[in-house]
């Protein structure tokens, strides 16, 4: 049985028709000690159902360890989002609401293999000579975070130099707290800088490659 009903299955097909090339969802789960952990799997089964090109390959972080080291997932529930290559997406909690519409713009993104910005934003991010992290705060209720989002997929897509976690804030309260996170959409750039809000394309590029890299 579906994770979702009839007409929700028929709204991601048209959402996912775009779909070019293969994507791989990597889910690393576990049974004890996650509450979203079953939920997450049966969503991302039944999404996979919509469009062949989707596909889903489930691991435990600890019987997978290797592969949890190999993708950098550090937490349950936690995905990795690959197309033709490993562009460095990582999704981290359940995507309900209007995570779930950021989760599908990554697919798609990753699909392209293209990062759909402006020449502008491309020539700004090829300035970029030192490792970005982001992670990005959000929020099942929040329609302003698949945005900020979107904006950090887009860029991992861009530049090898980039890596984009798009975490859900009501997951992960230790997160919460070590980032000061009080409203979402929060972008934290390798825990040093942040964004507050959905910003316009331009200033989220600016700041995210003119923040300063943490000290080595």
């Amino acid at each position: 049985m579906s994770y979702f009903s009839d007409q929700e299955q028929q709204a991601l097909a048209a959402r996912l028709a775009p779909m070019t090339n293969p994507v791989r969802l990597v889910l690393f789960t576990q049974a004890i000690g996650c509450e979203t952990c079953p939920a997450t799997e049966r969503s991302l089964r039944s999404l996979a159902e919509v469009n062949p090109l989707l596909t889903v390959d489930v691991r435990n972080p600890v019987l997978d360890a290797e592969d949890a080291a190999t993708y950098g997932v550090s937490r349950v529930p936690g995905i990795a989002i690959i197309g033709e290559r490993d562009y460095g997406m990582r999704f981290y909690g359940a995507p309900d609401g209007y995570e779930m519409v950021s989760l599908l713009e990554g697919i798609l993104l990753a699909s392209a293999g293209d990062s759909q910005l402006s020449d502008e934003a491309r020539a700004t991010i090829a300035t970029l000579s030192s490792p970005r992290h982001l992670q990005i705060f959000s929020t099942p209720t929040c329609p302003h975070c698949p945005k900020a989002v979107r904006l950090g997929w887009q860029m991992a897509i861009e530049s090898e130099h980039v890596r984009t976690d798009a975490i859900s804030a009501v997951e992960y309260p230790d997160l919460v707290q070590q980032h000061r996170v009080t409203g979402v959409p929060k972008t934290v750039i390798d825990g040093t800088a942040d964004i507050l809000g959905a910003v316009p394309e331009t200033q989220f590029v600016e700041t995210v490659v003119g923040a300063a890299p943490p000290a080595s």
